[in-house]
């Protein structure tokens, strides 16, 4: 069928939808508004709904990729929704079908803000602080709220699944009341790469883990927590896992040579690379936490680097393990899947320990690249690493030389830094800074993105996540983007709103490399028909000038999720146009 037969079919199935959708509402009374938002749009509480004003769940998504919508209630009897179940939906051309089990349904859950981020406009901000906000993303069967009007739907399109457009319906009760929702799901004919094009680093901070589950490094309840959060990294599109070097278990015998176990550090890697993870990056070896050392004489721990400079014994140590390291990397075959860090965002006296822990990392690992976030100007880390990730508010790096060019130019976001009009991942920004981060990695060409808390979930209070989320002058949601299990939870790991439209901004990233492929293909002529080509061609191109126009600069980009949202789905329209045109000639 050609494409524009295709996209007849879609709006007479349209029209027969709005047509089918018209009847449906009539048997929602009065009292109940259901209709479908953005994932994108947070409910406040006491807040009402602000969706499409059209109770139809419609999801446009690719081959291996994740889609959100929200449903959300306004009920003047406050009953809330009891229950929601998915049904299989049928392909309109034909008897494939699409599992309802590729489907999940949610439902926020609120947590508390002392006070909105500071340095920032009213206008940058979603709520108003204090008050409570919607953040937590339960399973919808394990909700705590009396109440709820807001439900997350999650739709995995797995690789396989047949291009087209499927139809079904999600069956709800609000108090007592039945309602049937109609589903329409648009597959495109692509599939999003297995591997992902962006590198992301989020940290997985190995404290945190024994703290939160009650439990102790190397229990077995450690490492299902561990491959809990490997599953839940590879699925939100992260390629490289943060490895405490302290999962290294070192003795220092009677004769003074240490002695390293990797056992634990081995069997962290074998559970990343299982779930398709196959890069990795060693804890900074300056922070005197890396290192976990005791003497097997007395038992005691013994403390390194513990100075303002380093001694003859560090310097022996650093050389000894780094030594071990590379011997053990080789053994795991991670050549040119590790990277070292030495200090994270040092400056003043501690560049002079820096520079002298990177030449030994330099001596006793020639081949592995070190990367560190830095707020160092060029001239001043000149040197020191060959991945320096900058802030997003500094200047892009231009160093792109070395073991670290094929990595290419990173940034990162951390707690004070971005604010205002550039974006960030705290629970009162809105929802689309967090999506926007991708589509500006894409549009200033950085390869990298690294933040330094998948779960940090400290706080000097002690004070669980789902109790606190911000401390000392700290803007909220900053040190994490998932919650810890809470007692009764089916789930190891709670996701986050923010979490998840991030995911949804690494898979808007896809969408634009494809885009850049393709146009190169096509310009290259790499496909056949002339005709046909110079117009798809130009449709690129134009539409890679509308992307740059929503997209200017760091500051400068659309605020408005479905202008977001209208674009992802022009570029996946085009995208399906190409790969149906030109997948069947060849």
């Amino acid at each position: 069928m050609c494409y524009q037969g295709i996209l007849v079919n879609l709006f007479v199935l349209v029209l027969t939808t709005l047509s089918a959708m018209s009847a449906h509402v009539g048997t929602v009374s009065a009292e109940i508004r259901l209709e479908v938002a953005s994932s994108m749009t947070r409910l406040f509480m006491g807040s009402v709904a602000a969706g499409s004003g059209k109770p139809l769940i419609e999801i446009w998504a690719a081959r291996n990729e994740y889609e959100s919508v929200q449903l959300l209630l306004t009920d003047s009897n406050n009953a809330g929704i009891t229950s929601i179940d998915f049904g299989d939906l049928k392909h309109i051309g034909g008897d494939s079908i699409y599992k309802a089990g590729n489907c999940l349904a949610r439902a926020p859950e609120y947590v508390y803000v002392e006070r909105n981020t500071s340095r920032t406009p009213a206008n940058e901000l979603d709520g108003k602080a204090p008050g409570w906000y919607p953040d937590p993303l339960p399973l919808f069967t394990e909700n705590s709220r009396k109440v709820v009007n807001s439900v997350w739907v999650s739709c995995y399109i797995p690789d396989g699944t047949r291009g087209g457009t499927y139809r079904g319906e999600a069956s709800l009760t609000v108090g007592t009341s039945a309602y049937k929702i109609p589903v329409r799901l648009h597959v495109w004919s692509f599939a999003l790469p297995k591997k992902p094009g962006l590198h992301v680093s989020m940290w997985t901070h190995v404290p945190q883990i024994v703290k939160r589950y009650n439990t102790k490094k190397g229990s077995r309840k450690f490492w299902q927590v561990v491959e809990a959060i490997a599953q839940d990294q590879s699925k939100h599109r992260v390629d490289i896992s943060f490895v405490y070097l302290s999962l290294i278990k070192t003795t220092k015998d009677e004769m003074g040579k240490y002695r390293f176990d990797f056992t634990d550090y081995e069997r962290w890697i074998e559970i990343f690379r299982k779930q398709g993870i196959e890069n990795f990056e060693g804890y900074p070896l300056a922070h005197a936490k890396a290192h976990n050392i005791y003497d097997v004489a007395s038992g005691e721990k013994i403390k390194i680097l513990a100075g303002d400079d380093l001694t003859y014994e560090d310097k022996r140590y650093l050389r000894s393990i780094l030594n071990a390291i590379n011997e053990e990397n080789r053994k795991l075959k991670l050549q040119g899947h590790y990277m070292q860090h030495v200090g994270d965002e040092m400056r003043g006296s501690q560049v002079r320990i820096y520079r002298e822990i990177a030449e030994i990392v330099r001596e006793e690992m020639p081949d592995v690249p070190i990367i560190d976030a830095t707020h160092l100007s060029a001239s001043d880390r000149k040197g020191m690493m060959d991945i320096p990730v900058t802030n997003m508010v500094a200047p892009l790096s231009k160093e792109r030389n070395g073991i670290g060019k094929k990595w290419g130019r990173w940034w990162y976001t951390a707690g004070f830094k971005p604010r205002g009009r550039m974006p960030n991942r705290f629970i009162d920004y809105p929802l689309i800074k967090m999506r926007i981060i991708p589509w500006l990695n894409w549009r200033m060409g950085v390869s990298g993105y690294l933040h330094y808390a998948y779960n940090f979930w400290y706080g000097p209070s002690g004070e669980s996540p789902w109790h606190r989320v911000q401390y000392g002058k700290y803007p909220p949601g900053d040190a994490w983007v998932v919650y810890p299990r809470r007692d009764g939870d089916k789930e190891i790991l709670v996701p986050s709103m923010r979490w998840e439209v991030f995911r949804d901004g690494l898979e808007d990233y896809e969408y634009l490399k494809l885009m850049e492929s393709w146009k190169i293909r096509l310009l290259a002529d790499e496909v056949e028909g002339s005709v046909q080509r110079d117009m798809l061609r130009k449709k690129l191109e134009e539409l890679e000038i509308t992307v740059k126009g929503e997209i200017r600069s760091r500051k400068v980009y659309t605020r408005d999720p479905m202008r977001l949202e209208d674009v992802r789905k022009r570029i996946g329209l085009l995208l399906d146009q190409l790969e149906v045109e030109f997948s069947y000639r060849e």
